[in-house]
């Protein structure tokens, strides 16, 4: 494949170049005197190429202020930008997460991202509601399976 898009590069350049049948064309078939631009395959990707820079990397979080939170997505044309949410209400935006404020009337009932078996067919994850509370949220276990060792 290498040799191929080598090659097509020096005929490409062979023709811009205005050069005469009479003139010899020496083609390198290895080596890295060859001159042409290294081609990756992300490069030779089919997709169309991107046109913008990323503005963070993946899983990237940050606090715009106390009450928005900036995470880094994947937009449409394939870079990373930054989108921002808006904090809960009785939360503030703290180390790159939303949290409850110490002074509400919240009290965390687990360990956020804990789990645990919530019977033998349900698995309960710790997430934050809509306060910024952390609360067990179950979730049934796909068909024909059961919880055990806090996993379905």
């Amino acid at each position: 494949m290498n040799k191929l898009i080598k090659l097509l590069a020096i005929c490409a350049a062979v023709s811009l170049c205005g050069c005469d049948n009479d003139t010899d064309v020496t083609i390198p078939t290895t080596g890295e005197d060859t001159h042409l631009p290294h081609v990756t395959p992300e490069d030779s990707d089919s997709s169309t190429p991107k046109t913008c820079k990323d503005e963070c990397t993946e899983n990237q979080t940050e606090c715009d202020d106390e009450s928005t939170l900036k995470k880094c997505t994947k937009s449409d044309d394939g870079c990373w930008e930054w989108t921002t949410k808006t904090c809960p209400q009785n939360t503030i935006c703290t180390n790159g997460k939303c949290k409850h404020q110490a002074n509400s009337e919240c009290q965390d009932e687990c360990t956020e991202n804990d789990v645990q078996c919530d019977g033998d067919t349900a698995l309960k994850t710790c997430k934050a509601d809509e306060n910024g509370c952390l609360k067990w949220v179950s979730e049934n276990c796909p068909k024909d399976t059961t919880c055990s060792e806090n996993e379905c």
